[in-house]
């Protein structure tokens, strides 16, 4: 299997500038880990989340803040193996809340739901004949 392309859409990068606030060096941090982790080995960084073989949790520290990956940030995930797609649907800060709700991983899914059918029609595929 080649590289995971990274579906960013609208709803998580308003995640990644409301935590850039906070950590202003995240998003050069976030594209690194991109690029390092998340686009080349998906499952081998995070844990799967709940009973849904799809929805991983990787954990993410931030060294220029000197935040360990123990207290940092929290990236949810959904891995589309067929496509070779990783599409992040929420990061959060620990310390905002301790984990994410079933509920809360349903609406990042339809949230990013039209972006990602979006990218499946450039690349000519049908999207009711993909799971999100």
């Amino acid at each position: 299997m080649g590289a995971y392309r990274i579906l960013r859409t609208p709803p998580f990068d308003a995640d990644v500038a409301r935590l850039t606030r906070k950590f202003p060096k995240l998003a050069s941090h976030l594209d690194e880990f991109f690029a390092e982790n998340l686009a080349t080995a998906p499952r081998r960084l995070g844990t799967p989340v709940g009973r849904n073989p799809h929805f991983w949790k990787a954990r993410i520290g931030i060294p220029s803040a000197g935040i360990s990956k123990r207290d940092g940030l929290r990236l949810i995930y959904r891995i589309q193996d067929q496509h070779e797609m990783v599409v992040p649907l929420t990061l959060y800060h620990k310390a905002e809340k301790r984990d994410v709700t079933d509920a809360e991983i349903k609406r990042a899914v339809e949230a990013t739901r039209p972006h990602f059918e979006q990218e499946l029609r450039k690349r000519g595929i049908d999207p009711t004949l993909v799971k999100l």
